[in-house]
């Protein structure tokens, strides 16, 4: 079946474009001018590796020219999933090189087959054949995960470099603190990372940022701190105040010493004085905990809540409890460890309290 394939403003390219059975056949590049063959094989190329991240598709990719066409499939692989990541450009480029390795050309445009398993010969059609959605939706939190340290790494260098993912607006409440105290937009270099690991253009409607949610968990697993920004502070702290929460759900870091010690206790003006939980402490605890045990579970209940929401919200559920001293009654410069911690559901995190004052 030999399609069309349209730019992102349905434009067609020039570029023969097969599909056969769960295979993307296309068809080399040659010549030059108005005698080219094929002229629009990069564009045509790119939009299909960006439409088939879209719907999540992971291709192998084979050269399928007359010279190699004699020899096993697996012995023409010039690059399987893991090995292509990036944007469509940065996919495009690692092809090429592959496709051309031992070679006497270094720049040739060959044919190749994409294979792309689970798919069929009419899904695969629609996917690459369609224009991309001029409103984009949710991504699945299956698919924000695939964003690593590596990619979160090189959205940050792209964006202090000036390479600003523009469809992203400068932050509100809080900001991502890189080398030399510089601050950056934590949904703009989520993004950029979004990016290099879909191989899409990102927009804000993709994904939610703020805490708990994979943007910042991401961010923080890369080693990162996010912080509120200077004149977002006393609005975060009447926000926190006012939804009566005691611990949120902090995004994870990676800290793997247990005995860490971190200062908590300090007093904040914010129309009223606050005593100030280390949110470190928090995210500390809890990326040991899961690390320890695989998910999150109640200490208390034992229960996990995966059955009844889905991992993914299930871990909203989950709250780190002073259990050794209390926030309200520490001193100034007190000093915790994340083995003063428990894990408690919200439910018994709430209960728990309510007891201790009833004790008090």
């Amino acid at each position: 079946m030999q399609l069309t394939i349209t730019d992102s403003e349905g434009k067609p390219l020039d570029a023969k474009i097969e599909v056969e059975g769960d295979a993307i056949i296309v068809h080399s590049r040659s010549g030059a001018g108005t005698n080219a063959r094929n002229p629009d094989y990069r564009p045509a190329l790119e939009a299909i590796l960006m439409r088939l991240a879209a719907i999540g598709a992971k291709p192998a990719f084979y050269l399928d020219s007359r010279p190699v066409a004699h020899l096993p499939l697996e012995r023409r692989r010039i690059a399987t999933p893991a090995e292509l990541t990036g944007s469509p450009e940065e996919k495009f480029q690692h092809l090429v090189r592959a496709m051309n390795a031992g070679t006497d050309s270094h720049g040739a445009w060959r044919r190749i087959r994409l294979i792309v398993p689970g798919q069929t010969q009419t899904e695969l059609a629609d996917a690459i054949a369609s224009l991309p959605s001029t409103s984009p939706t949710r991504l699945p939190a299956a698919q924000l995960r695939q964003v690593t340290a590596k990619h979160v790494e090189k959205a940050v260098a792209d964006i202090a470099s000036g390479k600003v993912a523009t469809n992203f607006s400068m932050s509100r409440d809080y900001d991502l603190m890189v080398a030399g105290g510089i601050r950056l937009a934590p949904k703009q270099v989520f993004g950029r990372a979004l990016e290099l690991a879909l191989g899409i253009e990102a927009f804000p409607e993709h994904f939610s940022a703020g805490l708990g949610t994979p943007c910042f968990q991401a961010l923080e697993a890369a080693g990162y701190a996010i912080v509120p920004k200077p004149e977002a502070s006393i609005a975060l702290a009447n926000r926190e105040r006012s939804t009566a929460s005691i611990d949120e759900d902090q995004p994870s870091s990676m800290f793997p010493d247990e005995d860490r010690k971190f200062v908590e206790g300090s007093a904040k003006r914010a129309n009223h004085l606050l005593r100030e939980r280390n949110r470190a402490l928090v995210a500390e605890f809890k990326t040991a905990f899961r690390a320890k045990h695989g998910h999150f579970h109640c200490e208390n209940c034992k229960n996990d809540w995966r059955d009844q929401y889905g991992e993914a919200i299930a871990e909203a559920c989950f709250e780190a409890h002073h259990a050794v001293t209390q926030v309200a009654d520490m001193l100034e410069d007190h000093q915790t460890t994340i083995a003063d911690l428990q894990l408690l559901c919200a439910n018994c995190h709430r209960a728990e309290h309510r007891r201790m004052r009833l004790k008090k």
